[in-house]
């Protein structure tokens, strides 16, 4: 490409230069030759070719020189694309830029391709482009610099800066390779001899000449020409800016500025200068201040101090502005400002620059109040309010709460324009405003803008230095912890060892910790010049606070937007962070009461006191929720609840409250003392002071507005994350701010307060000092205590790591119980705060103990200790008061209630003690004896359990009480102390034993199902041997006294105590509770029988259970004989049920006990008894449960024992009299299923004890009773056994298959129960009850059964003498018939189909056996008639009756399967079939069949002969038709049968001529019908074809009429015949066959193929 323009470029100045130059045209063509000869590969390879010929630039040199537009034009296009792509010779390059400076006089275009050309060479000829040849490229620049054209002035100052920064590029890359460059020069320096590099050198010259140009005065190496002041300082800025290090870094360049810029800099600085020449000048100066004043601390100090004067003078405001943003720069400079005051206001002698400009801040600030808004507090600039206000009208529009948000203005600011980033700063700063000539027209407010982001900048580098020197790391913490103990830490140490009061281990090392926590002094460091540094800040704080103070102050009040107001904040912020870290007392404080009466104006203050002194009611304020200060729901929850009406948006007589502004400085207040809490000490007092004033205004006022919601809720965050700072603490500074809001509440508690709603008492007064003078009684409310109480939750929160590693009187512990249960007892105190006060104690006792699992086990009993005693005496001082309990004495306790269950659930099994406690605390929701209600002191924590009642203190207590009690009983048994677990029964027995509550009767009489089973886990069963010497058969005789004596130390006792209490529950009225004691009762004898000796099991066999069987039968006998709800009945079955179940199964578990019995056949007589009497119910619940117990104990009898033959027997005797009866359930009763499957594993239990010794009766009706079981079942009500078979025919089909093993007595008689089980679905609706079984998958499961049965090795002739097989296949046969007319199938393969594949296997198997077996010829018969039956169902399908009719594909489907079956039919039965033994009725049926099934259009009248002589009218032909008959659709079942016919006329063995003689009439006929049919209704067609189906039916039958060659005998019974030959059929047939051929001959309607055939026929007849 570069080659195609130079190409162009070069043809164009030989045409140009053609007859005024010939010269020019000359060198253009040589070159143009040198370029075509070249050759054209690439770019790179043109660039290198070109610059290794130094002539070729020659025409573009001598055109440029001639400074003519028209030839200087192409060729500074030339010469710009060889710069572009490195093909300019090296040697030619002085030329080249004599050439473009021969070219700054031309035209626009030229100088712009120049200028273009310039910055490419720089970069690609950057080695070359030095000395004089940079001197000449920066010539060019300030040649076309100077130009009128502004686009070329423009383009070649941008230029020439570049090229200038390209020199100092250079220079740093001469840096970076250090000795790899020689030194070219030496220069005198003020220090000496300066050696240079060759760039150092270049931009040593430059810079020098750059700075003279810009003085006005002669340069040395480069020819500037006319270099604005403008200009040289844009381009020494853009130097400085550039490359800071290099000016820092070369002694050359630092000698200029100190020498030659900085006078010229102050010169112009305190002259008048233009604007663009001063804006400049201050950036360089800015520059020079910013990175270089430790090198040139006497200019700086010069220029500082100008600065600083002409902010304080009267200078423009333009120039006042530019300072300003100077000192900007200086203080947001990071470390700038503190360098200042180092090298200036810190020594002797210097000028106090950063004083003195702080100063002039004082001065700035209150030169022109009313510009900035000054007034009694911050307000919003005009504008903004104006937009504040407009948005308050559209809330009240909307029916919203508006103006609470912002303070109204006063009416002297009615037109102030304070401070915003909308009007108060310009869109550029004047520092950067490059572009303007004449000075922009600044915002009057911009000054005080700029004061404020000074302040800000200043504040953020002081806190910068100063906070991450307060951090104590880990590094040195990690140091101090491996320096070896102090002699003063070893002696303490020795102390508590030897110390008779126990002390925890964690507490020195968690007190150095917390004392590490606190921040550091940087004062206190000697680390040299950051101490220094230090040093300076401090010294920097304490000398400027107060103006810095003055400054704020007035801010504060002025009216700024809210950008300006949050960063004006965070500036005040962190000096008074920074003063309150460098421990400087006096300047913290000013900075925190100036702060706190920001966050809470005096006279906003003075108003809402005087409200609060008003005698009226009071009115529900901010802390009735109990959240907390300045909490949002305390608003959001009184808007609707109190205030029906708006609030008008303003209204000057409207109550003075907090803007969002006083909350701002709220929580800046709190940010601090979040930030430097451990060092306050007495300046706490502050922090709390504003917050209480803060809650008296807003409580006051009754704000309501929720448009303060996110400045309340940061302010409450902040309150929240003081507090928690407060867990950093050490114990003193955390028991100063402890003391404080205790000391507080404890003097709000003392007075006289007799209700929540007070007017002002007498002698009790708050005194707010943050209003200095002021003193005002308060009325004492509500909202006071909760103030206090929330501040004291908070604290306790944050601290529970502090309560659970030290003692109670180290932590504070005992200060916070104590105050917190003297407030909650205090009668005279307001409800919500005796609430509160118990519930900060519950939760802070729940927390310690879970903190307490962390510590050692020693050291977390004590705290667990210390937490369950604080809460007992929170209950013991309820009750020690005199008078009636209130709601909310009741309310408190169950709040202790609940924080024991809290403490169980979370860090139960850490507990190590109070468990004593506990129990005391559960045992106090029950009233105690009249006798003994004296007495309820602490003792009874240990003792006289039995004193208490079985009443509860109130309902609510005891079911709260009562789940910490399941609690301890569920998962704490273990860890509780054997000398508790006593009174945790006497207490579980009154829990039992009250009246009050139903369900925790129920509930805690399972309780004692688990503290049995946890007292046998410990061994005592075995023990109990001596325990139970006095046990008699009626009861235990060990009295009431003696076992709570021994239950203290032994187990057994405890576990007899608890069966002792169990039983006297028995004894309760209700019958629910006697029911569930006596289950549990017995489910604990199940569980542990194994271990009691005979004597004790027989007697609780008799005695208990089966009384219990008794009891229930009789109970079912009364219900069931009176009128007696459905819902009783079943409730009642459920629980007979579930006895009879539980009581089998015990008996069951300790059955070999039980049969060792002498009088074992007794008890089981009497079980069986009662078995009866059950099943007289006649209830499915009770049936299933009975035969289920029955199979349960069934299950327990060992085969081999003898001894049990009558109880078997007397079992098998109740089994087989009767099948489950549930016709006396009633409505809603479900068990039926259950019953059947019941009963049938029962027999199938029964069966197998009895395998041996059973005769075929016995197991006939076994057999018939499962049958019978299945009959009278009944289906779910959302379940179907279509595809699958109910769980009870699948239990019958498993049980029915086992007894196959025993074949000799059950053959027939399992075919007889199989072929039952599979005709199920088609019995009629007489012969089944009613019912939603279909039995179709139990009728499949049945068909593979009774295959299996059949076709087994173990088959016996006994199955086909009885006639079992018969019967299978007269049932099996049923399905097929009912092929289409059966609906439900169920899953593949359908009902037919698988009666179908069953019947041909057996079929098989029966015809083997027939055979070999002596078949009686009347069950031969039955079997035969059977198979053709099976054969004529394959045959036939009843398509027409099917509804909805089947789909063709389906047809089809089932006909190849049909088509299959009867292959394979045939194939078994056909040679069979002439057996002498067989009935020619059944041949003549089969036959009939064949021939029906063949037919594949259906006949006419009279085409079939309706006497027995089938062939009686065979050449009567009928009257012809037109309405030709569909075709069969199982068309190839019907040729398949046509076929048969032939084959079995055609069969030539004597064994078949029977066979042949029945099928030769039926096929004579089959040949004729389509002949017949032919000859009549072909000529009725005329033209018309034939159809194809009748034309392939006549065609097939022709066929096989010509290649039939017949049996012997086939035809002895046709009449007309004169021989029985092979082709007698065909005499038969001639006269058809003679009129078809008629009819086929015709021309009109005829047929050639069919007259073939038929000619053939006639030859084959001969």
């Amino acid at each position: 490409m570069s080659g195609q323009a130079l190409q162009a470029e070069l043809t164009s100045l030989a045409q140009e230069a053609k007859r005024k130059n010939p010269e020019i045209r000359t060198a253009a063509e040589k070159s143009l030759q040198d370029l075509k000869s070249l050759p054209s590969t690439s770019e790179q390879q043109l660039a290198a070719d070109l610059s290794r010929r130094p002539s070729f630039i020659d025409p573009l040199l001598l055109a440029c020189n001639t400074r003519n537009a028209k030839y200087a034009g192409s060729a500074t296009v030339c010469l710009q694309r060889l710069v572009i792509i490195r093909g300019l010779p090296k040697s030619r390059l002085k030329d080249v830029l004599d050439a473009f400076n021969a070219c700054t006089s031309l035209g626009l275009d030229i100088q712009l391709k120049v200028l273009q050309a310039l910055p490419a060479l720089a970069q690609n000829y950057a080695d070359d482009l030095k000395g004089d040849h940079l001197a000449a490229a920066l010539q060019v620049c300030a040649a076309l610099q100077n130009v009128k054209a502004v686009t070329v002035s423009g383009v070649a100052a941008a230029t020439l800066q570049q090229l200038v920064v390209s020199v100092f590029d250079r220079v740093a890359a001469e840096d970076e390779g250090g000795d790899k460059f020689p030194i070219v020069t030496r220069i005198s320096g003020g220090d000496g001899p300066i050696a240079l590099r060759e760039a150092a050198y270049d931009a040593y010259r430059v810079f020098l000449d750059i700075c003279f140009a810009t003085e006005g005065q002669n340069t040395r190496f480069v020819r500037f020409s006319a270099l604005s002041a403008t200009s040289g300082l844009e381009l020494m800025g853009a130097c400085l800016g550039s490359h800071t290090k290099i000016f820092a870094s070369h002694p050359e360049q630092t000698n200029i500025l100190r020498t030659v810029v900085m006078p010229h800099l102050i010169r112009v600085i305190s002259e008048r200068q233009a604007f663009g020449v001063t804006l400049r000048a201050l950036r360089v100066a800015s520059f020079v201040i910013r990175h270089h004043l430790q090198a040139m601390p006497d200019e700086c100090e010069v220029v500082l101090g100008l600065l600083t004067h002409m902010i304080d003078s009267e200078a423009t405001t333009w120039k006042r502005a530019m300072c300003m943003e100077v000192f900007r720069l200086v203080y947001t400079e990071s470390g700038l400002a503190v360098q200042i005051y180092l090298q200036y206001d810190a020594k002797e002698g210097k000028r106090a620059i950063i004083r003195d400009n702080i100063a002039c801040f004082v001065k700035i600030s209150t030169e022109k109040p009313s510009v900035i808004g000054l007034g009694q507090h911050s307000s919003i600039p005009t504008e903004q309010t104006r937009d504040t206000i407009a948005e308050q009208v559209a809330m009240e529009a909307a029916g919203g709460v508006a103006g609470v948000i912002a303070p109204s203005p006063a009416v002297g600011d009615a037109n102030v324009p304070g401070i915003s980033t909308r009007w108060s700063a310009p869109k550029t700063q004047c520092m950067d405003q490059l572009d303007k000539t004449d000075p922009p027209i600044l915002p009057e407010t911009y000054v005080y803008s700029l004061v404020l982001e000074c302040l800000n900048g200043l504040s953020e580098n002081l806190a910068k230095v100063v906070l991450p020197l307060t951090v104590q790391h880990d590094a040195s913490r990690l140091r101090r912890d491996q320096e070896p103990e102090s002699d003063d830490e070893v002696e303490s140490d020795e102390e508590h060892a030897t110390s008779p009061k126990k002390t925890r281990n964690r507490k020195k090392r968690s007190q150095s910790y917390r004392s590490r926590t606190v921040p550091l002094n940087p004062l206190s460091a000697d680390e040299g010049s950051e101490a220094a540094r230090i040093r300076a800040i401090a010294n920097l704080v304490e000398e400027c606070w107060p103006a810095l103070l003055a400054t704020y102050s007035t801010f504060l009040n002025a009216s700024l937007d809210n950008n300006y107001y949050r960063a004006l904040i965070r500036s005040y912020q962190r000096f008074l962070q920074v003063s309150g870290l460098l421990r400087l007392s006096t300047a913290r404080d000013a900075f925190l009461t100036t702060l706190g009466k920001a966050a809470v104006p005096p006279s906003i203050v003075t108003s809402s006191i005087s409200t609060l002194s008003s005698p009226t009611a009071e009115t529900p304020g901010i802390y009735s929720n109990g959240k907390g200060l300045l909490s949002v729901e305390s608003f959001t929850t009184q808007i609707s609840g109190s205030e029906k009406s708006r609030r008008p948006s303003y209204d000057p007589s409207s109550k003075p409250t907090l803007s969002t502004r006083n909350l701002l400085c709220l929580r800046a207040l709190l940010n601090v003392a979040i930030a430097i809490g451990p060092t306050l000490d007495s300046s706490f007092n502050i922090v709390f002071e504003t917050l209480l004033q803060a809650g008296v205004v807003l409580n006051a006022s009754g704000a309501k507005s929720t448009g303060i919601g996110p400045e309340i809720a940061a302010v409450e965050g902040a309150v929240l994350r003081l507090l928690e700072s407060t867990a950093d603490y050490p114990n003193d500074a955390f028991l100063h701010v402890l003391t404080t809001l205790c000391r507080l509440l404890n003097g709000r508690s003392e007075g006289v307060l007799s209700s929540p709603i007070q007017t002002k008492p007498s002698g009790v007064a708050r005194k707010l000092s943050g209003l200095s003078g002021i003193t005002t009684d308060i009325a004492l409310s509500t909202q006071d205590y909760v103030f206090v109480l929330t501040r004291l939750r908070d604290l306790a929160e944050h601290n529970v790591a502090r309560f659970a590693s030290y003692t109670s009187s180290e932590s504070g512990w005992v200060l916070l119980v104590d105050s917190l249960v003297d407030l909650s007892i205090a009668t005279s105190t307001p409800d919500d705060a005796r609430r509160l006060s118990a519930d900060i104690l519950a939760r802070c006792s729940m927390a310690v103990a879970e903190a307490s699992t962390s510590e050692e086990p020693d050291d977390a009993g004590v705290a667990q200790q210390m937490v369950l005693s604080s809460l007992h005496l929170l209950v013991r001082r309820i009750y020690e008061q005199s008078g009636d309990l209130t709601n909310i004495d009741i309310e408190n306790h169950n709040r202790i209630l609940d924080s024991v269950k809290a403490i169980l659930e979370k860090s139960g099994e850490a507990l190590t003690a109070g468990w004593d406690i506990i129990l005391a605390i559960i045992g106090s929701v029950f009233d105690m004896d009249d006798v003994e209600e004296e007495e309820r002191g602490e003792h009874n924590t240990k003792e006289g359990w039995l004193k208490l009642s079985s009443h509860f203190v109130a309902p609510y207590l005891g079911r709260s009480a009562f789940s910490v009690m399941q609690l301890v009983c569920s998962d704490f048994l273990a860890p509780l102390p054997q000398t508790c677990l006593s009174p945790l029964v006497e207490i579980l027995f009154r829990f039992a034993s009250q009246s009050s509550d139903l369900n925790i009767s129920l509930t805690a009489i399972t309780l004692f199902w688990d503290v049995s089973d946890f007292l046998v886990k410990q061994e005592v069963v075995s023990g109990l041997n001596e325990l139970i010497s006095g046990i008699t058969e009626e009861r235990l005789v060990l009295g009431h006294e003696r076992i709570v004596t021994r239950s203290k130390e032994s187990r057994p006792a405890q576990w007899v105590l608890l069966m002792y209490r169990l039983t006297d529950v028995i004894a309760d009225d209700r019958s629910e509770v006697r029911n569930s004691a006596f289950q549990t009762l017995l489910r604990i004898f199940k569980n542990h029988s194994g271990d009691f000796s005979d004597l004790a099991w027989q007697l609780t066999i008799e005695t208990l259970l089966f009384k219990l069987l008794r009891e229930h039968a009789e109970k079912q006998r009364a219900l069931r004989s009176g009128k007696t709800s459905s819902d009783v009945i079943i409730g009642l079955d459920a629980t007979s049920s579930e006895i009879i179940g539980d009581i089998a199964a015990l008996l069951a578990g300790q059955f070999d006990q039980m049969a060792s019995f002498s009088s074992f056949d007794r008890l089981w007589s009497d079980l069986m008894e009662i078995f009866e009497t059950l099943l007289t119910f006649r209830s499915s619940a009770i049936n299933a449960a009975v035969y289920n117990a029955l199979g349960t104990l069934l299950g327990a009898f060992g085969a081999d024992n003898k001894k049990l033959g009558p109880a078997i027997s007397r079992t098998e005797l109740l089994w087989s009299s009767s099948i489950p009866d549930n016709s006396a359930d009633v409505k809603g009763q479900a068990a039926g299923q259950d019953q059947y499957i019941a009963y049938i594993n029962c027999g199938r239990t029964i069966y197998n004890l009895v395998e041996r010794s059973t005769t075929t009766e016995r197991l006939n009706i076994m057999v018939q009773n499962m049958i019978a079981c299945v009959k009278s079942s009944t289906g779910g009500a959302y379940s179907s056994d279509v595809q699958t078979p109910t769980a009870l025919q699948q239990k019958v089909l498993e049980h029915l298959r086992a007894l196959h093993g025993n074949i000799d007595l059950v053959s027939s008689t399992l075919v007889f129960a199989a072929s039952q089980l599979m005709s199920l679905p088609f019995e009629s609706s007489e012969q089944r009850p009613r019912r939603n079984l279909t039995f179709v998958a139990l009728s499949k499961s049945s068909m593979d059964w009774i295959v299996e049965l059949i076709t087994s090795p173990l088959s016996k002739p006994e199955m086909f003498y009885s006639g079992a097989v018969a019967k299978s296949l007269e049932d099996i046969v049923i399905p097929m018939r009912l092929k289409y007319r059966w609906t439900q199938s169920g899953r593949a393969p359908a009902l037919w189909q698988k009666a179908t594949s069953a019947s041909l296997t057996i079929i098989e198997k029966t015809l083997k056996q027939m055979e070999e077996l002596d078949v009686p010829s009347e069950l031969k018969t039955r079997i035969w008639t059977a198979i053709v039956n099976i054969a004529h169902a394959s045959m036939h399908a009843d398509i027409d009756e099917a509804s909805p009719q089947p789909t063709l594909e389906a047809v089809e489907t089932d006909e190849f399967f049909d088509c299959e079956s009867m292959k394979r039919l045939k194939s078994m039965m056909t040679s069979a079939l002439g057996s002498p033994s067989i009935p020619d009725e059944i041949r003549q049926t089969y036959s009939t069949s064949l021939f029906n099934a063949s037919l594949i259009h259906a006949v006419e009248r009279g085409d079939i002969s309706q006497r027995d002589d089938k062939l009686a009218n065979l050449y009567d032909l009928r009257i012809g038709r037109v309405r030709d008959p569909e075709p069969s659709p199982r068309e190839d079942m019907a040729y398949l049968c046509f076929a048969e016919l032939v084959s079995l006329v055609a069969e030539s063995s004597e064994s078949q001529v029977k066979p042949s003689q029945t099928a030769a009439m039926h096929l004579v006929l089959r040949f004729a019908l389509p002949l017949k049919a032919y000859i009549v209704d072909q000529p009725l067609r005329g033209s018309m074809p034939q159809p194809l189906s009748q034309v392939e039916e006549l065609l097939f039958c022709l066929t096989e009429v010509e290649k039939l060659r017949c049996a012997p005998d086939a035809m002895d019974r046709m009449f007309g015949i004169g021989s029985q030959g092979p082709k007698a059929h065909l005499q038969l047939l001639y006269p058809l066959v003679v009129k078809a051929v008629g009819v086929a001959g015709d021309k009109r309607y005829g047929n050639k193929k069919i007259l073939a055939m038929l000619e053939r026929v006639l030859v084959a007849s001969r």
